[in-house]
């Protein structure tokens, strides 16, 4: 238990007067699911057949080409 003491004491303390600047690097490997939706305001319908303009707010969120 001391020699565990002692060499995380040398390591801070070696880290504490290191005047270099450490450079650390991270890999993060993973997948991200595609999502497209679009969101209406107040769930509104649309009838595309109408042939009638509107106009309606709405949100489009993707992370992938449409």
């Amino acid at each position: 238990m001391a020699m565990r003491t002692l060499l995380l004491s040398l390591f801070f303390l070696s880290s504490i007067t290191s005047a270099s600047p450490t450079k650390l690097t991270l890999d993060l490997v993973g997948v991200i699911p595609e999502v497209c939706t679009m969101k209406f305001q107040d769930n509104q319908t649309v009838d595309l057949s109408s042939g009638k303009p509107r106009l309606i707010n709405f949100e489009v969120n993707c992370n992938s080409p449409l």
